[in-house]
């Protein structure tokens, strides 16, 4: 999704075991998960559309 929207989207992928600290801020315990400004949270590999959902709720959209 960020590779289509570049100016929209901003996305990093972190290493749980190298930066623990950003595990706990986001309690972070398994992965892969993917947080969306810090609030939500989606667990697990999921489809583009389950994702795109969770990225529209936290918009209010």
């Amino acid at each position: 999704m960020a590779r289509v929207n570049p100016t929209h989207i901003v996305a990093d992928m972190v290493d749980a075991a190298t930066f623990p600290n950003l595990s706990d801020r986001y309690g972070v315990y398994s992965v892969p998960v993917t947080v969306v400004n810090g609030n939500s949270q989606q667990v697990g590999a999921v489809p583009e559309a389950q994702l795109a959902r969770v990225i529209k709720q936290e918009l209010g959209q």
